[in-house]
């Protein structure tokens, strides 16, 4: 009998730790907002920035996602000009776990805007600095969302 209650302790206390990742993120700051869902097999994943009134948005394959010890990078391109310049957005999304469903987490992180400078000849034929870019902290919430798993 002693050796049953602490297993079962430890049995309660482990079921009542388990996680889910979170698969929605809505995230603000000054002048940006980004809002990121993560769907299962069969539900696009979507990326969207609302900059200064305009909105840039991204689905499935034209969001590239770049596992880092960071966090995921999550870039669209915004706008390319072929032998001048690409300019893209990136939401750093770190890792989020919540406890069930309907829980979400805050916390900090950022947008970078990048500009590229491209030559239909290559990084080589670019004289200076490539990548040139600007960053905001946003705060943001990550939650479970049903409709996208």
């Amino acid at each position: 009998m002693k050796i049953l209650l602490p297993l079962t302790l430890a049995l309660f206390s482990g079921a009542s730790l388990a996680t889910t990742p979170a698969n929605h993120f809505e995230c603000s700051g000054t002048g940006v907002s980004a809002y990121y869902t993560a769907g299962d097999t069969g539900v696009p994943h979507t990326l969207d920035f609302v900059i200064g009134g305009k909105t840039f948005s991204g689905n499935d394959t034209e969001i590239t996602d770049e596992v880092t010890v960071l966090g995921h990078l999550l870039t669209i391109t915004r706008t390319a000009v072929p032998d001048l310049r690409t300019d893209t957005l990136t939401l750093l999304l770190p890792d989020v776990n919540v406890s069930n469903s309907g829980a979400y987490k805050n916390f900090d992180t950022r947008v970078f805007s990048t500009r590229t400078r491209t030559s239909l000849g290559g990084s080589q034929k670019v004289e200076g600095v490539i990548q040139n870019n600007a960053s905001r902290i946003v705060h943001c919430a990550g939650t479970t969302n049903d409709s996208a798993t």
